[in-house]
C-alpha cells in the first residue's frame, strides 16, 4: 500500500512539471503572437500615417512652396551627372584606392574576368620587373605604358578633369548640404517621425533626385603581373582623384620644362588656383553676379574666359569664377 501511495505521488508529480513545462509553451507561443500582432499592427498603422500624410493639404503645401529650389538642386544634379559621364564610359572595371597592391593569384580563378581586363586600355599585363617598377614610380610608367605624352595637350586635358571632378565632388556636398539645410528649415512643418524615420521616402516624395555618390567615375590605371604558372600574381591600382591628378599635372609640367627652354612657363591649374580665383573674385559669378552671400551653398567653378580649345591659357587673366549655371551655358563659347 505505501508503495502504491508513493507511485501516485510520483505520478501527480510528474503530471505537475509536465503541466507547468506545457504552461510556459503556450504562454511563450502567446507572448510571440501578441508581438508578431502588436508589429504587425504598428507597421500598419505606421503605413497608413505616412499615407495620410503624404496626400494631406499641409505636405503637398510644403510641396509646392518649395518646388522652384528642388528643381534646381534637381538641376544641378543633373549637371554633376553629366561631367561624370564624360568619364563613366572609359571605366569597365571597378575601381580601387591609389595605391592598391592586391594578389590577384591563381590563373584558373580569375580567367573569368581575363576578357574584361584585356579589353580595357587602363590594364596593363607586365612583367614582374615593370610591376615592381611601376609601385615605385606610377607617373613615369604609366607615361612610358599608357602612351601619355608630356605636352601641352595632355596638360589641358587633365586640368579639365581636375575641374570636372573638383565640381563634381563640391556640388555632391552642396547637393546634401542644401537638402538638410531644407529640411531643418521645415522641421515644425514635417513631423518628426516622418523626418528621422522615413527621410528616403521623403525625400523622393518632395520629388528630390537621389544623389549618386559613388566614385565610378574616377579614373585608374592598373599594372597587373601573372607569373608563368598563373600560380600567383599581384595587381595594382592608381586612382586618379583630384589630388593625384594636380600632382600628375605637375609631375607632366616639370618634364616639358626638362626638354624646353627656360623661357617656357605657364600656371598649373591646382585646387589652390582654383580657390585663389574664387577668393579673388570674391566668390560671386562673373557673369550673373551672384555670390555664396546670397545662395550659401553655391557651386562655383573656374572658367577658361578664352577656352583652351582656342587657345587660352591657364593663367590668372584667362580664369574667372562662374556659377555653374553660367557655366553650363557658356560651354566652350568666347563671351565678350
Amino acid at each position: 500500500m505505501l508503495k502504491f501511495l508513493l507511485f501516485l505521488v510520483e505520478v501527480i508529480a510528474a503530471a505537475e512539471v509536465f503541466n507547468i513545462i506545457v504552461i510556459c509553451v503556450l504562454s511563450i507561443i502567446v507572448i510571440a503572437c501578441a508581438v508578431v500582432f502588436v508589429k504587425s499592427i504598428i507597421k500598419i498603422s505606421w503605413s497608413i500615417y505616412k499615407s495620410v500624410y503624404y496626400k494631406s493639404d499641409k505636405f503637398n503645401s510644403i510641396k509646392k512652396n518649395i518646388s522652384v529650389f528642388v528643381n534646381d538642386c534637381n538641376e544641378l544634379n543633373a549637371y554633376i551627372e553629366t561631367l561624370k559621364n564624360k568619364y563613366i564610359d572609359n571605366m569597365e572595371y571597378d575601381n580601387t584606392p591609389i595605391i592598391l597592391n592586391k594578389n590577384i593569384g591563381n590563373w584558373n580563378f580569375a580567367r573569368e574576368h581575363i576578357d574584361s581586363y584585356n579589353n580595357n586600355e587602363h590594364v596593363y599585363d607586365c612583367s614582374l620587373s615593370v610591376f615592381k617598377n611601376a609601385r615605385e614610380h606610377p607617373f613615369k610608367y604609366i607615361c612610358k605604358y599608357f602612351n601619355i605624352q608630356a605636352d601641352e595637350e595632355t596638360i589641358e586635358y587633365f586640368e579639365n578633369m581636375l575641374n570636372d571632378y573638383s565640381s563634381i565632388e563640391q556640388g555632391i556636398v552642396l547637393l546634401q548640404m542644401k537638402y538638410n539645410d531644407l529640411i531643418e528649415s521645415h522641421k515644425e512643418d514635417i513631423p518628426y517621425f516622418i523626418r528621422k524615420y522615413d527621410s528616403k521616402q521623403l525625400e523622393y516624395k518632395l520629388n528630390f533626385r537621389k544623389v549618386n555618390i559613388s566614385r565610378e567615375y574616377i579614373m585608374s590605371y592598373t599594372f597587373r603581373y601573372i607569373s608563368a604558372g598563373g600560380n600567383s600574381g599581384q595587381s595594382c591600382t592608381i586612382e586618379f582623384d583630384v589630388d593625384t591628378i594636380s600632382s600628375f599635372i605637375e609631375y607632366i609640367y616639370n618634364k616639358i620644362n626638362v626638354t624646353r627652354s627656360a623661357k617656357y612657363q605657364r600656371q598649373l591649374m591646382t585646387p589652390r588656383l582654383r580657390e585663389y580665383i574664387k577668393e579673388r573674385d570674391n566668390y560671386t559669378c562673373c557673369k550673373c553676379g551672384i555670390s555664396i552671400r546670397q545662395e550659401p551653398h553655391l557651386l562655383l567653378e573656374i572658367d577658361h574666359i578664352i577656352p583652351i580649345a582656342n587657345g587660352g591659357l591657364t593663367e590668372e587673366s584667362n580664369l574667372q569664377t562662374l556659377c555653374w549655371r553660367c557655366n553650363r551655358s557658356k560651354g566652350a563659347k568666347i563671351e565678350y
